[in-house]
């Protein structure tokens, strides 16, 4: 019953709100405005595009940049020529090479234990398998069997997670 009233509430608000609509003409300025903002959009991209063509800017912007671009070049091959600089770099670099060791020997443990976890996942879902299958029983030498039969998937690190 109070889905009807909501139902019949709603196309009297449609029907009133079509009604306004049409009276005052609503549907036709929006698109007029609409149209008018499409044509004053076209008009300035034309217009700032001539500006760009006239006075070269686009161009001026390019040639700074590669110019800017050239001189910190330039700037730092003439500070490498200093040798407290140059040992100041080669310092800071040995760091981060240190850091990217350090990083990569952890990403290699934290991959190691993941596939490990995966391994052992694995193997408690091939005995549950086995066991639903067995009826409960779970003797080591059928659990073995499963383990090389099974075609479990391997479960990604999020199922895991969950």
């Amino acid at each position: 019953m109070i889905s009807l009233h909501l139902k019949v509430g709603a196309q009297l608000i449609k029907a009133k709100a079509q009604s306004i609509d049409q009276k005052y003409g609503i549907s036709e300025k929006a698109a007029a405005v609409s149209q008018s903002a499409a044509a004053l959009k076209d008009l300035t991209v034309q217009k700032m595009q001539e500006i760009d063509e006239s006075l070269k800017i686009s161009d001026k912007a390019a040639s700074l940049a590669q110019t800017v671009g050239q001189t910190f070049s330039g700037l730092a091959a003439l500070a490498m020529q200093n040798e407290s600089i140059a040992k100041g770099i080669t310092a800071i670099q040995d760091v981060g090479a240190a850091i990217k060791e350090r990083v990569d020997k952890e990403k290699a443990e934290i991959e190691k234990a993941i596939l490990e976890k995966q391994r052992l996942y694995q193997l408690e879902r091939q005995q549950r398998e086995l066991q639903r299958q067995q009826g409960g029983d779970g003797s080591p030498a059928s659990a073995e069997k499963t383990t090389e039969q099974s075609d479990v998937p391997t479960p990604t690190p999020t199922e895991m997670a969950e």
